[in-house]
């Protein structure tokens, strides 16, 4: 069944990370940041342009993966930041070979 998901079944997931890293927001900048400062506004540009490039790059091979079936899917990690993708009764060796064929590059295989 979608969506219910067994977190103790035999598998091997594959995780993607969703890293948002904002450069422009850096602590040591605390109260020099301004949304009328040019340097500021680049800066924040480039960190949009890097982090939709890596959620488009996790999106793709995501996709890629669902050509496998109906797979259950978690979120996962401290701060909500892991997709997990679960390929039940599934070893290490099997998940690696699927993926490689569907030339996924972003998700990292952990058997469970």
């Amino acid at each position: 069944m979608a969506g219910v998901v067994d977190e103790n079944a035999p598998g091997t997931d594959v995780h993607f990370y969703l890293s948002l890293t904002w450069t422009c927001l850096s602590p040591l900048k605390v109260g020099q940041n301004s949304v009328e400062d040019d340097g500021f506004i680049q800066s924040l540009s480039a960190n949009h342009s890097i982090i939709l490039g890596r959620l488009t790059a996790n999106y793709s091979d995501i996709e890629k993966i669902s050509k496998c079936g109906d797979l259950p899917i978690t979120l996962a990690g401290p701060g909500g930041n892991v997709i997990h993708v679960h390929f039940n009764e599934l070893n290490r060796a099997d998940v690696e070979a699927i993926s490689n064929e569907l030339r996924v590059r972003r998700g990292v295989v952990a058997e469970e």
